[in-house]
């Protein structure tokens, strides 16, 4: 039934064909024309010329033949005939040419209509076929369009409601998908409703063979199986999972409420404990710190022991505001105002965030309100709890403070910044000339004296070889010339030796315009290279051929 099956369906044909069995290959034809697939117009045309090449008594049997046959008669307004009455022998012998050319479009009319009703099939699921690129599994993943167009093919399966089309193309789904759970929990919650043998063999293809290690998977086969009433596969499938993949807080977790739901807190509480002590020193200790004392107070109803296990899981993690917390509600359940106070006292004494000190002390506060006897007491938790407050309100404002300081500095770096850039504007200066300008400035003062006369940065004017211009002094000599601020005819300096790769990088290079003579040539100025390309000497040193300096190997 799978959309790309045409050669498997032709070559079945073609060897009963081979074969002279007729009707064997009528049958095939009749099966594969109501099945939409890629070459459905092929299957037809081959029909067509099986039906017309042979005589309707080789490819029809008996039955069919005296069927169509009565058929004609009746639509020909002629006495019907009864099947009984009909001769079962001779009736090959007994029909003309005429009655077989009528016989013979009969069948081509009826297959027709069946041709008809396919194809409006295959155009439904066209669109999605045409969305599938890999029929196969790889170890790559899968396009998520191709993930998405899954999806919506098995949802336009299932809302046609073809049970046998639905699980082919959850078996096609699952051949390139085979990674993913999602589709292998859909698979199950689908065969759940029709069969729990085959929706207990998806489970089992999926954790054993193809995701051994996606927990979730196999914790939602451990609960199909509880919920079968099986116990002892779920039970087993959860500890196997565990031998897998020690450690991961949600299938110990999981083991923990499947022995509570069927009464066994002892195995549940032996299952905690021993996660505390495997997990000592981690954070996860907390955690599971917690969830025993919850279950020893909520279930056990025995307040002492849940009391004592947050107290060892505090000194070692005596930093933790999961542990304080629970341990204060554990205190006010014991109805203890002395430990209540003990408590949230060591809490505030611990390096806990300000927030859950605030939140502790306010619980505290409500305590004391509802169930103390000592005003004195309630007046010093007030105090207390209201410095607290007043604590985090300084430092709330300190941290708006800094913060307001810093946008007012980079909002003021900004400002001057745009200043500079209209003052060079508004003097006749050419922005990105100035910006070269300046980039020489710093990178004399950072060479020698030699380097810096030979990089000296010139405004090429038409005006540059007039004699009159001063001539340097030795007071002069060695510093950069700042232009004067007068408007001018602006001559950009002459483009640097551009490397035949990295055309495009460069920016800001504009072409001479026409003049009537040539300019002098100026000294060419030093290239100011990106942040990653410091070392301007290596640069120009020669390198392979196959060297590119913006995709190193490295």
């Amino acid at each position: 039934m799978e959309f790309h099956s045409d050669d498997f369906w032709s070559l079945y044909i073609e060897y009963e064909i081979k074969n002279n069995n007729f009707k064997e290959a009528m049958a095939l034809y009749d099966r594969v024309l109501n099945i939409p697939t890629q070459q459905y117009e092929t299957h037809f045309q081959r029909f067509n010329i099986l039906v017309s090449s042979r005589s309707p008594v080789e490819y029809l049997t008996t039955e069919e033949l005296i069927a169509i046959h009565s058929k004609i008669q009746a639509e020909n307004d002629n006495d019907q005939i009864a099947m009984e009455d009909l001769p079962s022998v001779d009736i090959e012998d007994s029909l003309s040419e005429t009655d077989l050319q009528k016989i013979r479009q009969h069948i081509l009319d009826t297959r027709k209509q069946m041709y008809l009703l396919n194809e409006i099939q295959v155009k439904k699921r066209s669109k999605f076929e045409e969305g599938i690129k890999r029929l196969y599994f790889f170890a790559s993943p899968v396009n998520v369009k191709q993930l998405r167009n899954w999806r919506k093919y098995l949802d336009f399966e299932m809302s046609e409601g073809q049970h046998e089309r639905i699980v082919m193309l959850y078996e096609r789904c699952l051949m390139p998908c085979a990674k993913y759970e999602e589709f292998w929990l859909s698979y199950a919650q689908y065969m759940k409703e029709h069969s729990v043998e085959a929706a207990r063999s998806v489970f089992e293809r999926a954790c054993r063979i193809h995701l051994p290690l996606k927990f979730t998977l196999h914790l939602q086969w451990a609960l199909f199986e509880e919920k079968l009433g099986q116990l002892d596969s779920a039970r087993a499938i959860m500890c196997n999972l565990e031998k897998v993949l020690p450690g991961v807080v949600m299938v110990r977790l999981r083991r923990v409420n499947f022995e509570r739901r069927n009464g066994n807190l002892q195995e549940a509480e032996r299952l905690l404990r021993e996660a505390v002590h495997n997990s000592s020193g981690t954070k996860k200790a907390a955690f599971y710190a917690v969830k025993l004392s919850r279950l020893l107070l909520k279930l056990e109803k025995d307040p002492e022991k849940a009391r004592d296990v947050l107290v060892d899981a505090l000194k070692k993690d005596p930093n933790s505001p999961y542990l304080h917390q629970c341990l204060l509600e554990v205190e006010i359940a014991r109805d203890d105002v002395d430990s209540v106070m003990h408590c949230v006292k060591s809490a505030l004494n611990s390096n806990i965030h300000d927030a859950i000190k605030g939140i502790l002390s306010q619980r505290r506060l409500e305590f004391l309100e509802d169930c103390g006897n000592n005003i004195n007491s309630l007046l010093n938790a007030y105090d207390e709890h209201q410095t607290l407050l007043k604590q985090e309100e300084f430092k709330r404002k300190a941290v708006h403070d800094k913060e307001e300081e810093e946008k007012n500095k980079k909002a003021k770096t900004q400002s001057d910044s745009a200043s500079v850039e209209d003052n060079i504007s508004t003097s006749g200066i050419v922005p990105h000339a100035a910006a070269s300008v300046a980039h020489q400035s710093v990178s004399t003062t950072n060479t020698t004296t030699t380097e810096s006369s030979t990089h000296q940065a010139i405004v090429n004017t038409p005006k540059s070889t007039n004699s009159n211009q001063p001539k340097p002094t030795p007071s002069t000599r060695g510093k950069v010339p700042v232009p004067r601020p007068t408007v001018r005819l602006y001559m950009p300096p002459h483009r640097a030796p551009v490397p035949p790769l990295m055309a495009p990088f460069f920016r800001g290079s504009v072409p001479p315009p026409r003049m009537s003579f040539q300019p002098p040539m100026p000294p060419v100025p030093p290239y100011s290279y990106r942040p990653w390309m410091q070392n301007y000497v290596e640069y120009r040193s020669p390198q392979p051929w196959h060297y590119n300096r913006f995709y190193t190997p490295f």
